[in-house]
């Protein structure tokens, strides 16, 4: 139960991050452009080696993560399919956020002509990082809950 609540929690947490980027465009639209020198310098390449080196970390992470359910299942005699699952969607997902940045990298000075583009194009950087973020603290949490198996053939 606690697991649903969590990924609620974090979704929720994405869409007020969202609402709270379009509230700063609508009242300040040059907080969010290419006229923020930081958001221009940082959302190209350093994007895209920003959210490989999370997806990278995350990645190496879930494997152990399934490795120590696999051997609690066999210790403990007690299956934990969605909680593996939820491991395999986490890190698809991280797979397809990646993608994503690559799309926003390779996309924004292609289709961003106009201020308001580039703008939107910035606000899809800083949620997919996000929700990398997001990702990374929901498999920490997995990786400090998984219990000690007592040992079954003592």
């Amino acid at each position: 139960m606690m697991f649903w609540l969590r990924k609620l929690s974090q979704w929720a947490l994405l869409l007020i991050l969202s609402v709270i980027l379009l509230i700063i465009d609508h009242f300040w639209p040059d907080a969010l452009s290419d006229k923020n020198s930081f958001l221009k310098d940082f959302l190209d390449s350093d994007l895209l080696s920003t959210v490989g080196l999370m997806t990278s970390i995350s990645l190496a992470g879930a494997v152990p993560i399934h490795f120590a359910l696999n051997d609690y299942e066999t210790k403990a005699g007690r299956k934990l399919p969605d909680t593996k699952k939820a491991i395999r969607l986490s890190s698809v997902t991280l797979i397809l956020l990646f993608l994503g940045a690559l799309v926003v990298v390779i996309g924004k000075p292609l289709v961003a002509e106009s201020s308001a583009w580039l703008t939107y194009f910035n606000m899809a950087s800083i949620v997919i990082l996000a929700a990398n973020a997001s990702i990374m603290y929901d498999l920490l949490l997995t990786a400090l809950s998984i219990p000690s198996a007592p040992d079954r053939n003592p």
